[in-house]
C-alpha cells in the first residue's frame, strides 16, 4: 500500500484478490469500517505485489504483477504503460525524487533502471545480490546512486550502494548479520539519514549516507522489546519542528503502532532552528499526468518547516474525473507565533548523527532516547500543560547500575516459586537478609543471610512455612528478624526468626492476626510508628493492625472494588489508595474511616502502585494506559484531577514497581520477569519528571528490593543499593553517579539522611494523634571534605594547538622584531642628549707644549 504525496486521505493498496484499490479516508480518520473503495482499477490475471505512487506527477501510480511494471493514470483508471521488465518476480521498486527514473529489483538477481515512458530501450543489467530470497531498492533522492538491500551467497543480509550510470560493481557494500526477511530501507534526503529494519526484527538501524567513500555509516542501532510487523515513516510536513524533531518512523508490532521519534537537543526551542530544517518538497504536484507523459520533468516545490511559514491544506475534493481539488489556507508571515505540530507522542532511541552544526542525540532514552528506546525501550512523554520551559537536567542523569563482585552473590537457589499474584512483589530483603518464596505446597518462604554468599545446597533450605498459599509479605522496617506472611486463608502469621538467622525450617508462627472476611492482596508497614500496619483484602477494607497489641484498631471503607494498591504518606499521616474502580482515595485514617478525598478517572489498568513523592506534595501512580503501554503519572496534592505529568514506556504484561528515595527525589522503576531497571527524578515543578540513565542487567530477574541508606560506599558516590532476584540467584546491584573529584565528599547528591531503619512513635502515641519525624545524621565520611568548601580552581592554560603552524619568518625580520624588542625595553631616547655631549672640555692654554 502506499499514501498519495499530494493527498494525505488518498491510499492506494493492493491485495491477494489481483486488484488495486484506491480509499479515498475521512478527514478525522476512520469511525466505522470502509467496504467500498473510490476507485478499482481493471483486475489483473495474476497477484499485484507492490504499489508506489509518482513523486513528482499527480495520479499517476505504477504496480508490479510477476514479471510485469504497470504504469497507470489514476484520474481515469486506465492502464497507460505495461512491459515485462524481468526474467522472473519483481521484488520491489522506486521512483527517482523528480520521478524520471524508476528502479527495480527481481528475483532473477539483477538490478534495472527504467525510463518509464521509453520501456522498450532495454537498460543494462546489474549482477544484483547473489541470492534470489527477498530484496528492496531505494533511490537516494535526486542524487546518481541507489541503494539495495538483500542477501548475499552466504545468506547473509546486506547493503549495496550502486552509480545508475555504472552498473558494473557496486561502489560499496555492507553486511548486517543473518536476517529473517529482507532489509526495508527509508531514505530522507533532506538530512540523509537511512533507516533500515526488517520484519519479525526488534531493531532499527540508522545510518548517514555520504555521497564519497564510505557512502554509508552507521550510527546507532533502536533496539525494541516487541517484534516489528512493518515500519513507515512519516512526512516531514508533520514532525514537531520546533522539538528539534529530525524524523519520525512509525514501528508496527503485534498490538500496537509505536512512534520512534530523533530529535536534535537545543538549549532553547523558542525560535525554529533552520539550518535543521532545509525547504522540502511541498505537498502540491508539480506536473499533471499529461505533462509528465508529454516528457517534461519537473521538481516539486519547496517549502519552509517554520511554523510561522507554514500552509494549512485542506482535504482534497473529488472533481469530475477522479482528479483533486486541493484547497489552501496560507497563513500571513506576519503571525509569528509558532504552531503546535499535531505530535504523535514519541519514543527517543538513541541517535548519533553528525548534522551540520550540530549532532542528534537521544532527547532521552525510549531511546526513553526512541522505544521504544527505549528498549530497550524509550520513553513517551506527555505534559498537560502548554507553558515554555526552561531546559533542566538531572543531577542523576547518568547514574551508573553496575553489579557487585560475583563473590557477593547467593547462588543455586533451587525451587523458587513462579505463581505470584499481582499486588505482591515478589521479593523482599532489609539490611541483613532476603525472603525468597518457594514452589509447592505450604506456603514455604526461604530465608537467605546476605553475609553468608556462596552456592547453596540443593535442598533442605531453612524455610518459614505459611501453611497456606502466599498471597503477599513483608519485612518489619524496625526490627530485621520479623517477617509478616499473608495467606490465602485470610491469615496474618507473624515469623520472629532468631538473630543469627534460620538454622532448621519454622512451622508456627509466634502469633497470628484474624479479621479479614476475603483473601488477602497486601500488607504494607508504617514507615515511623513500631508495630503498626495495614493489610488490604478483597473484602473491600483496608484494616490497621497493632503488632504489639495483637489486634485491630480500626477498618478503613469506602471502596466500591478490589484495592489494587495503597501507599502511606512519608509524614506517616495519611493513607492514599488505587481501585479497579478507577478512583483515586486519601484517607486521614485517625480522623475518620472513610476516605477525605476522591478523585474519579485515575484508571492504572490492570493494576497499579502509588507512592507518595516531594516531600508529601505530589503522588506518583504507576499502571498501564489504553494501548496496553506501561506509565507514570505524576499528580499534584492539590488538584488531583489530571496528572501534571506522564511518562509512557514499553508494551509489557509486567507492572512497573516504584522504589522512590526520598533524599535525591529518584524513582526506580522495575518489573517482573525483565532485564531493564528504569530511572527518573521527580520534582514538584515542572518538567516533573527527569529521565536518567537507565540500567540493563546482564539476565532477566524477577524481582528488586532496595536496601536502607547506610549499606551505600559514600566514597565510591553509590547513592542507591538493591538486591536482585535472577532465576537461581541473588545479586547485589550498586547506583551511583560518576564525577571527576571523588576525593571529596559530594555534598550536593548526599544531603542528611534520614534513619528510616529506627522507629519514632509507639502504635498508643501515634492511635493518639502525636506525629513525628525521622532524625537525620550526615552521611560525610570521616576525613573527607565536602566538595561545596573546595575553592574553584582556576581555569586550565590554554593547550599548545599543533594544528596551528608557526609563521616562517625570514633572517631579516627576525633582526628587526629584535631591535623592537630591545628599544622596547630600553625606551626611546632620541631626544636626550648622549653623556658625553654633557662633558665640560679642556681649555686650549692648559694644553701641555
Amino acid at each position: 500500500m502506499d499514501f498519495s504525496p499530494f493527498n494525505d486521505y488518498l491510499l492506494a493498496t493492493c491485495s491477494q484478490d489481483c486488484s488495486i484499490k484506491l480509499w479515498d479516508l475521512p478527514e478525522g480518520g476512520l469511525t466505522e469500517d470502509i467496504t467500498n473503495a473510490f476507485l478499482t482499477l481493471p483486475m489483473q490475471e495474476r497477484r499485484i505485489e507492490t504499489v508506489l505512487f509518482h513523486p513528482a506527477a499527480d495520479n499517476i501510480l505504477a504496480s508490479t504483477v510477476f514479471k510485469s511494471i504497470q504504469i497507470w493514470d489514476v484520474s481515469t483508471g486506465q492502464e497507460k504503460l505495461a512491459w515485462e521488465a524481468h526474467n522472473d518476480q519483481l521484488l520491489g521498486i522506486s521512483w527517482k525524487q523528480d520521478g524520471s527514473l524508476l528502479a527495480s529489483t527481481s528475483k532473477d538477481k539483477t538490478i534495472k533502471i527504467w525510463d518509464p515512458r521509453n520501456p522498450s530501450n532495454s537498460p543494462p543489467v546489474t549482477g544484483g545480490h547473489n541470492n534470489h530470497k527477498d530484496s528492496k531498492v531505494c533511490w537516494l533522492g535526486n542524487e546518481d546512486l541507489l541503494l539495495s538491500s538483500g542477501f548475499d551467497a552466504g545468506r547473509q543480509s546486506e547493503l549495496c550502494i550502486w552509480d545508475p550510470r555504472n552498473l558494473g560493481c557496486s561502489l560499496a557494500s555492507q553486511s548486517l548479520g543473518t536476517a529473517t526477511s529482507a532489509l526495508m530501507p527509508f531514505y530522507d534526503p533532506d538530512t540523509k539519514m537511512l533507516f533500515v529494519a526488517s520484519k519479525g526484527a526488534t531493531t532499527v538501524l540508522y545510518m548517514e549516507v555520504t555521497d564519497k567513500q564510505p557512502y554509508l555509516t552507521s550510527n546507532a542501532t533502536y533496539m525494541g522489546t516487541a517484534q516489528q510487523r512493518g515500519i513507515a515513516m512519516v512526512p516531514k510536513r508533520a514532525l514537531n519542528v520546533m522539538s528539534c524533531e529530525v524524523n519520525r518512523l512509525l514501528q508496527l508490532t503485534q498490538n500496537a503502532i509505536l512512534p520512534l521519534s530523533y530529535e536534535v537537543p537545543r538549549r532553547s526551542h523558542r525560535e525554529f532552528a533552520s539550518e535543521l530544517f532545509p525547504d522540502t518538497p511541498g505537498n502540491v504536484s508539480a506536473m499533471t499526468v499529461d505533462e509528465w507523459f508529454d516528457g517534461q520533468n519537473k521538481e516539486v516545490a519547496k517549502i519552509s518547516l517554520d511554523p510561522s511559514k507554514r500552509q494549512s491544506v485542506i482535504k482534497s475534493t473529488k472533481t469530475q474525473g477522479g482528479s483533486d481539488s486541493t484547497s489552501v489556507d496560507v497563513k500571513s508571515e506576519s503571525s509569528s507565533a509558532p504552531e503546535t505540530n499535531p505530535s504523535i507522542p514519541a519514543n527517543k532511541p538513541p541517535v548519533n548523527q553528525n548534522l551540520t552544526p550540530n549532532s542528534v542525540v537521544p532527547d532521552n532514552k525510549p531511546n526513553l532516547q526512541g522505544a521504544a528506546a527505549s528498549g530497550e525501550s524509550g520513553m513517551v512523554r506527555k505534559s498537560s500543560g502548554k507553558t515554555f520551559v526552561a531546559a533542566k537536567s538531572s543531577k542523576f542523569r547518568h547514574a551508573k547500575g553496575s553489579h557487585r563482585h560475583a563473590s557477593t552473590y547467593i547462588t543455586n537457589i533451587r525451587n523458587m516459586g513462579n505463581i505470584i499474584f499481582g499486588e505482591c512483589d515478589g521479593f523482599h530483603a532489609n539490611i541483613a537478609r532476603a525472603a525468597v518464596p518457594f514452589a509447592g505446597p505450604g506456603g514455604q518462604i526461604g530465608v537467605f543471610e546476605l553475609d553468608k554468599p556462596g552456592r547453596q545446597p540443593e535442598s533442605e533450605i531453612p524455610a518459614v512455612h505459611n501453611k497456606s498459599m502466599i498471597q503477599d509479605f513483608r519485612w518489619d522496617p524496625f526490627n530485621n528478624c520479623r517477617l509478616v506472611v499473608a495467606g490465602e486463608n485470610c491469615r496474618i502469621n507473624v515469623f520472629d526468626l532468631p538473630k543469627g538467622g534460620l538454622e532448621d525450617s519454622l512451622d508456627e508462627p509466634t502469633f497470628y492476626l484474624l479479621g479479614h472476611q476475603e483473601k488477602i492482596h497486601f500488607l504494607l508497614f508504617h514507615p515511623l510508628t513500631r508495630d503498626l500496619m495495614l493489610s488490604a483484602a478483597l473484602d473491600l477494607t483496608i484494616r490497621i493492625w497493632n503488632l504489639q497489641a495483637r489486634e485491630e484498631v480500626m477498618t478503613l471503607k469506602g471502596h466500591t472494588d478490589q484495592i489494587s494498591a495503597a501507599a502511606w504518606s512519608l509524614d506517616g499521616t495519611r493513607i492514599a489508595t488505587l481501585c479497579k474502580d478507577k478512583i483515586l482515595r486519601i484517607y486521614d485514617p485517625r480522623q475518620s474511616d472513610t476516605p477525605t478525598k476522591e478523585v474519579s478517572g485515575v484508571n492504572p489498568g490492570r493494576c497499579g502502585r502509588i507512592v507518595w513523592v516531594c516531600q508529601d506534595k505530589c503522588l506518583l501512580v504507576s499502571g498501564f494506559n489504553s494501548n496496553g503501554q506501561r506509565k507514570i503519572s505524576v499528580y499534584g496534592l492539590t488538584d488531583l484531577s489530571k496528572p501534571l505529568h506522564e511518562v509512557e514506556f514499553d508494551v509489557s504484561p509486567s507492572i512497573l514497581i516504584p522504589y522512590y528515595d526520598e533524599d535525591t527525589n529518584v524513582v526506580f522503576l522495575s518489573g517482573k520477569g525483565e532485564s531493564m531497571i528504569y530511572i527518573v527524578e521527580v520534582s514538584a515543578q515542572q518538567p516533573y519528571i527527569f529521565d536518567c540513565s537507565n540500567f540493563k542487567l546482564n539476565s532477566i530477574y524477577q524481582a528488586v528490593s532496595f536496601l536502607p541508606k547506610n549499606v551505600c560506599v559514600v566514597k565510591d558516590v553509590e547513592f542507591a543499593r538493591a538486591v536482585v532476584l535472577t532465576k537461581m540467584n541473588i545479586e547485589p546491584i550498586s547506583f551511583t553517579v560518576p564525577r571527576v573529584k571523588m576525593e571529596y565528599f559530594q555534598d550536593d547528591i548526599f544531603p542528611d539522611t534520614k534513619v528510616r531503619w529506627e522507629s519514632n512513635l509507639s502504635c498508643d502515641q501515634w492511635l493518639n494523634g502525636q506525629n513525628s519525624q525521622h532524625r537525620t545524621i550526615p552521611l560525610c565520611p570521616e576525613g573527607m571534605k565536602p566538595l561545596s568548601s573546595v575553592p574553584k580552581s582556576a581555569p586550565a592554560p590554554k593547550k599548545y594547538e599543533s594544528h596551528r603552524e608557526l609563521e616562517r619568518k625570514t633572517d631579516e625580520q627576525k633582526k628587526e622584531e629584535l631591535l623592537r624588542a630591545m628599544v622596547g625595553k630600553l625606551g626611546n631616547r632620541e631626544d636626550e642628549p648622549l653623556p658625553q655631549e654633557e662633558f665640560e672640555g679642556v681649555d686650549d692654554d692648559e694644553w701641555d707644549d
